[in-house]
């Protein structure tokens, strides 16, 4: 599974990873991507007009670990 983290949480990583871990299987292949970037639009809404940054992605990836999401965690 790929998810790809979003500035502000507006991608709902704690969510996403909690059901993966709770409803899907605690081995699914998880990618977590920290390349989000703000591109046409974006800049019109406030959470998403900006890269995130390192503790942003470094939360999520933890985020996952803690959820037990550690089968070939593909950290990009």
């Amino acid at each position: 599974m790929r998810h790809l983290v979003l500035p502000e949480g507006e991608a709902g990583t704690a969510e996403v990873v909690r059901f993966l871990s709770q409803e899907v299987s605690k081995n699914t292949y998880t990618n977590i991507m920290d390349q989000y970037r703000p591109e046409y639009r974006a800049g019109h809404f406030p959470g998403l007009a900006r890269q995130i940054t390192l503790k942003e992605y470094s939360d999520a990836v933890d985020l996952a670990v803690r959820a037990g999401l550690v089968r070939d965690l593909e950290i990009l």
